[in-house]
This record gives structure tokens, C-alpha cells and sequence, in this order.
């Protein structure tokens, strides 16, 4: 697992752990919110042809495209 991803699952156990439900309620929105953002870019960036989705393990890799399609190319 990524060492980031393991700090913020060890900050999660926190917080669960603590059983202060206002920090995990403000952590959980604020995730919500980070993944919607997330999302709203990367759809104008697939609408923009600025990336593209391929399949993987985890669901989908995200790729930047380096250079423009031209006519012709699929």
C-alpha cells in the first residue's frame, strides 16, 4: 500500500477510534467533497480529450494523452 494512503488510513482508525463523531462527520464530508472535485476534472478533462480512462485492477488508470488525435486516429 502506498505510505500515503496508510497515513490517512491510520488517521481514519483515528478518529474512528475516538469516537468523536463531529471530526469523522467534517473528515467524511471533506472526502466527499475531494472525490467530487476529482471527479467534475477528470470529466471535463475526458471531455477535453486531455486524458483517457484505461481498465486496471483497481477500476480505471487514468493516462494524460500527449498529443491530439488527428483525424482518422480511434
Amino acid at each position: 500500500m502506498n505510505k500515503e494512503i496508510q497515513e490517512l488510513t491510520w488517521r481514519i482508525e483515528e478518529l474512528l477510534g475516538e469516537n468523536q463523531a463531529v471530526e469523522v462527520m467534517h473528515l467524511k464530508l471533506k472526502l466527499e467533497v475531494a472525490a467530487s472535485r476529482l471527479f467534475l476534472a477528470l470529466g471535463w478533462m475526458l471531455s477535453e480529450s486531455r486524458v483517457e480512462l484505461l481498465p486496471s485492477d483497481y477500476g480505471y488508470q487514468v493516462r494524460r494523452i500527449t498529443q491530439p488525435a488527428t483525424v482518422g486516429d480511434s
